[in-house]
């Protein structure tokens, strides 16, 4: 089983019909209580100087012991990026983004409108913004965290962006503030009497519909109680962008350093279920399972119906052969998300492994009834077919499962040994000949392919085939040594 997850930021670019919105921000109005700060912060002045860089642990420190509004966004965000980017001259970042400041502050002169003030702000940062917007599965998408790549290349996620506004905020005393959903940051204007929501990453109104329907397609999922709707303070805007080069730090198999910047963004915001998870995510790959499953239950003690962290945590427990166990969060991510594919061909081979073999085909069923591109799905339900003695009906899956992914070598494999099971020779060589095609390594392959070229007559095809089945695997040579010695002796004769 691969527990590994890459987990990603939600970028978004689609806008939604004006319909649609005001109905569901009518439903969200009635659903939702927001907590009220009509507290409009003082404009933080520009230094005349380079200011004195902290170290990042000075930084975090600060940040732990400032009140909120004494926290400078821009600097923070920059002292973190150089944990990155490690050459980043930071006062002259700074020196950039106060003279945008400046520039936008010349721009608005005396707008005292909030919309249009809001208009202004938009276009100006949209002048600076280039036509891509990172999606995800894009390689540099999580490095537009930080707001030295948002003025280098223009671009960035939405971390990013809503970092650009609550700086250029804090400098101009506008009251613009982050709302942090599952996966994705966007900003709001509140002064007491106007308030607007932005898409930071197009400066657009806030596409709720959008959003929540991209969540549901990647097997998120919103539900009443499960989040937090609120005026994030700048601390957790911080703790968001240390979770952030913590993901870049695992994916760059840094496991160490992701675990230290996701504890720092626990340090920073206790509650902050993402980064448990995204710790939980690291620590298996570690194989620390015990640490694993101890911050999926933390992240999903804080939301309840965190399904990714019921699943995640499930792939943990049976990695450590806890079945029931693994089983049991399947059974709740599914109840969570009941069209989560995923969810159900895990559990199905977790109830493979307990010996409930219908149950597992149940599973995978199901699972390849919501996605019938599941390959794994079709190679599942063969496996359990080949244990009930079905061998046709298995045969037929791990035929499928190719169909849909054709460097499948596990299927190939697996047809194979029933091909080679039923005497069907040529076939069963052909599948080997084809797994070997795709992993040049793979002993097990030449050892089967080796066995049935034996039975097939050619003894040549045979030796040379189990010789390589030893020199790749030597726990073979106990086995096979006496048939090659065999072979030999008869064909010297």
């Amino acid at each position: 089983m691969n527990i590994q997850k890459t987990i990603v930021i939600i970028s978004f670019v689609l806008v939604v019909g004006i319909c649609a919105w005001i109905g569901f921000e009518l439903f969200l109005k009635s659903h939702i209580k927001i907590p009220q700060n009509n507290v409009v912060e003082k404009p933080v002045t520009k230094p005349t100087q380079p200011i004195k860089i902290p170290t990042e642990d000075e930084l975090l420190k600060s940040i732990k012991e400032q009140p909120d509004n004494q926290i400078d966004i821009g600097l923070a965000s920059l002292v973190i990026a150089k944990g990155v980017y490690l050459d980043i001259d930071i006062n002259a970042y700074m020196e950039k983004l106060d003279s945008m400041a400046k520039e936008l502050k010349e721009t608005i002169n005396n707008t005292k409108d909030p919309a249009k003030m809001l208009n202004i702000v938009n276009n100006y940062i949209n002048h600076h913004r280039a036509t891509k917007i990172y999606s995800i599965g894009d390689e540099e998408e999580l490095y537009g965290s930080f707001l030295n790549t948002v003025i280098d290349k223009t671009s960035g996620n939405c971390l990013g962006y809503s970092t650009l506004y609550l700086f250029l905020g804090e400098r101009l005393g506008i009251p613009l503030y982050g709302v942090i959903l599952p996966y994705h940051i966007f900003v709001k204007y509140e002064d007491g009497k106007y308030q607007k929501e932005i898409e930071s990453t197009n400066g657009y109104d806030f596409p709720w519909l959008t959003y929540i329907m991209q969540l549901k397609s990647r097997n998120r999922v919103l539900h009443k109680g499960d989040w937090q709707y609120h005026k994030a303070t700048k601390k957790q805007v911080v703790g968001y962008m240390l979770n952030n080069r913590g993901v870049i730090k695992n994916n760059t198999i840094n496991y160490a350093g992701a675990i230290a910047d996701y504890t720092k963004a626990i340090e920073i915001n206790p509650d902050f279920a993402m980064a448990y998870y995204y710790r939980g995510n690291t620590n298996a790959k570690k194989n620390d399972f015990d640490a694993a499953i101890t911050d999926y239950t933390k992240a999903i003690e804080i939301i309840p119906y965190y399904a990714r962290a019921y699943h995640n945590r499930g792939l943990v427990k049976f990695q450590i052969s806890n079945y029931n166990g693994a089983i049991n969060d399947y059974t709740k991510t599914i109840e969570i998300i009941p069209d989560s594919a995923e969810a159900y061909y895990n559990r199905g081979f977790a109830e493979a492994k307990n010996g409930n073999v219908d149950d597992a085909i149940t599973d995978y069923n199901k699972a390849i009834e919501i996605n019938s591109n599941f390959a794994e799905a079709y190679y599942g339900r063969g496996l359990a077919n080949a244990k009930k003695g079905n061998e046709t009906d298995a045969i037929a899956d791990y035929t499928k499962a190719i169909k849909i992914r054709p460097d499948f070598v596990n299927a190939y494999n697996n047809r194979g040994y029933l091909k080679l099971k039923n005497n069907n020779l040529d076939e069963a060589i052909n599948n080997y000949n084809k797994v070997i095609e795709i992993m040049p390594n793979n002993h097990e392959a030449y050892y089967n392919r080796g066995s049935a070229k034996y039975r097939k007559g050619d003894t040549d095809g045979a030796k040379m085939d189990w010789e390589q089945a030893i020199k790749l695997n030597p726990l073979y040579e106990k086995e096979l040594k006496p048939w090659i010695d065999k072979l030999k002796d008869n064909g010297n004769k």
